[in-house]
């Protein structure tokens, strides 16, 4: 999403959409509905130029349906998966947080220890036996290739039906 200079930027003819379906999908799986919720509040409040967010508790609030006292356990559980960074800043007499939402809720391989076992794997690489979900791979002319080692991707039984 990002190049090297930090300025957003798509190839021609992609897709894009801040709606961090491989964070949700984790804690849909992990149960963790109320921070799903806390997280698709934050990522309306994106820009296109930054994951850098700061909506008041009272906002989140409102934008995830919840009540104040559900609002800190759902960060907390984010911060736990590796899906958020906050930092608190001054604000006048009061101190504010900034939020900073993480690649590893659109990138499968950022994604920490706490979150990987929610994984759904679909693959699994020949050379180096790495089982795989859809992040980790990349169709080529020469078939399904693995980022990592670069070795041929096989699906796993269960997705025989797939194609390619």
């Amino acid at each position: 999403m990002h190049n090297e200079n930090g300025d957003f930027h798509l190839p021609k003819g992609s897709l894009y959409t801040p709606f961090p379906v491989p964070a949700y999908q984790v804690l849909g799986k992990a149960k963790e509905y109320q921070a799903q919720k806390v997280l698709l509040a934050l990522v309306s409040y994106m820009g296109k130029s930054n994951n850098a967010v700061f909506p008041s508790y009272t906002t989140i609030c409102k934008a995830a349906g919840m009540g104040r006292n559900s609002i800190r356990p759902a960060l907390d559980v984010l911060h736990e998966y590796g899906f958020l960074k906050s930092v608190k800043y001054p604000a006048g007499i009061q101190a504010r947080s900034k939020y900073f939402i993480q690649f590893s809720c659109w990138d499968t391989g950022r994604m920490n220890e706490k979150a990987k076992p929610y994984k759904r794997y679909i693959a699994r690489c020949l050379a180096c036996g790495s089982e795989l979900d859809r992040g980790d791979f990349a169709f080529s002319p020469l078939g399904k290739v693995h980022w990592g080692c670069g070795g041929e991707v096989v699906y796993l039984q269960s997705n025989k039906k797939r194609r390619n």
